[in-house]
């Protein structure tokens, strides 16, 4: 395990242009495995034992730009793409992509806005402060367990309709998960929900000629259009739409050609009635509507790819629900959303602002720090997650018994990222009290092993 562990450290090297922000790495990486809270810097802090001048010098290391978050994320989906775990189907990666939503109560926080509930559930407010950030993930498959590893990830402006580099928050997903199948040169399957499933998410893989298609869910009250039919030669625009199909009346129709189907939704087989149309959506995109009645009721698949098969269809997008336990993760075990990067020169804002109107700044540098390192601080935690994730795969037996975490439901052949978080705990401790030689030795000696330190070398 330990040539493991040094070999990424290895591949991360590149990213990073000074040694001793590439040592700040490692012991930021190494706190993030050892930290028992979630309380911001702080917590890396106690769990590394350094001497509290050291805060500004963390401070300072998610600011700095001598690294890149997005990159070293790029980076480290390769590094995962090279171990050979991602699911194909058809030739193509499967990438599933979401957002997020974030409480933040910081009035100097930058990034921070009012952000709607989606959220089905009463329990919550209809409106609150907070961050929204999109993740496109790799689904990949080891054994009996399927997981999303983080390939690119993001904080928006705030606002709902806010626009990421001029571009719709749906466009600039869809365009960073194409990206991501470029880097990785693979074609793709790009997975949605509900929310992607519009105009601008389509024309950015209409652009890529096929070489990724978008799988998204469609509301059951969705309307498409037949194809118009051939018409004689006259003055005039010709008809761009034919015959108006509403898919609620095809699911009611009992004559529509419905087929029975055996399909693994989430995990689980069962026998559904398929049926697969190709209509017309306005403003003129022609796309496959699949439907089916499953044991969950009515179900509406759209895809870009106009001869994809009806059950598969189905099952892309089943495929997609990884991502959900890749955010839960990523919030409660890797603590990716804690920091609290905050400036003077932001102006304070109420914590009920009527709107999200921009913010007066006095200096654009300072806000460009604090932004920064609130994307390094997530890309960084995601980074730590897609090595657990691969670890987990390479040395699941060895993983579940270096860490000796008891549950009542046995684990599975692959654990989960707290476990395998548990586990690399204990071997980064073992390779700080010099139990392993080489590379590591050098970077905990620099780091872990200050004078200032108040624990040192008492960190059990």
């Amino acid at each position: 395990m330990e040539p493991f562990l040094l070999s990424f450290l290895a591949s991360c090297r590149p990213s990073f242009s000074r040694k001793a922000t590439f040592a700040w790495f490692v012991a930021v990486l190494t706190g993030i495995m050892w930290r028992d809270d979630m309380l911001g810097m702080t917590s890396f802090i106690r769990a590394l034992g350094l001497a509290p001048e050291r805060y500004e010098c963390l401070a300072n290391f998610f600011r700095s730009s001598a690294w890149d978050g997005g990159e070293l994320l790029a980076r480290t989906a390769a590094w995962s793409h090279g171990q050979g775990l991602a699911v194909k189907r058809n030739g193509r990666i499967i990438l599933p992509i979401d957002d997020s939503n974030v409480p933040k109560e910081g009035v100097r926080m930058p990034l921070v806005g009012t952000i709607r509930q989606a959220s089905e559930t009463s329990a919550k407010p209809s409106h609150f402060r907070g961050h929204t950030w999109g993740l496109v993930t790799v689904l990949a498959e080891s054994g009996d367990k399927r997981f999303a590893i983080p390939a690119w990830c993001c904080i928006y402006e705030p606002g709902v309709n806010a626009q990421e580099g001029g571009k719709p928050r749906t466009c600039a997903l869809v365009s960073a998960a194409i990206d991501v199948a470029r880097t990785l040169k693979e074609k793709s399957y790009i997975l949605g929900d509900a929310w992607f499933n519009n105009k601008t998410g389509v024309a950015c893989v209409r652009k890529t000629k096929g070489e990724a298609e978008l799988i998204s869910r469609a509301r059951v009250d969705a309307v498409g259009y037949e194809q118009p039919r051939p018409e004689p030669v006259r003055r005039g625009r010709k008809r761009r739409y034919g015959k108006k199909i509403k898919i609620r009346q095809l699911f009611d129709d009992p004559k529509t050609p419905f087929v029975e189907g055996r399909v693994t939704l989430y995990g689980k087989p069962e026998t559904v009635k398929l049926y697969a149309i190709n209509l017309i959506r306005k403003p003129g995109d022609l796309i496959r509507f699949v439907l089916a009645k499953t044991r969950k009721g009515r179900i509406v698949v759209t895809s870009t790819d106009l001869d994809v098969e009806s059950a598969e269809a189905l099952e892309l997008y089943a495929l997609r629900a990884p991502i959900e336990e890749t955010f839960d993760a990523a919030k409660n075990v890797m603590g990716a959303k804690t920091g609290r990067f905050w400036t003077k020169a932001l102006e304070p804002v109420s914590r009920r602002p009527a709107r999200n109107a921009p913010r007066k700044c006095s200096s654009g540098k300072a806000l460009d720090n604090a932004v920064r390192a609130h994307r390094n601080n997530v890309s960084l935690s995601l980074v730590a997650l897609a090595f657990l994730q691969v670890f987990a795969c390479r040395f699941g037996a060895e993983a579940v018994a270096m860490a000796n975490f008891w549950t009542r439901t046995p684990s599975r052949a692959t654990p989960s990222p707290r476990i395998a978080r548990k586990a690399i705990g204990i071997l980064l401790r073992e390779l700080r009290h010099g139990q392993a030689r080489g590379h590591a030795e050098t970077i905990f000696n620099k780091i872990g092993s200050n004078p200032d330190s108040k624990r040192a070398d008492a960190v059990a």
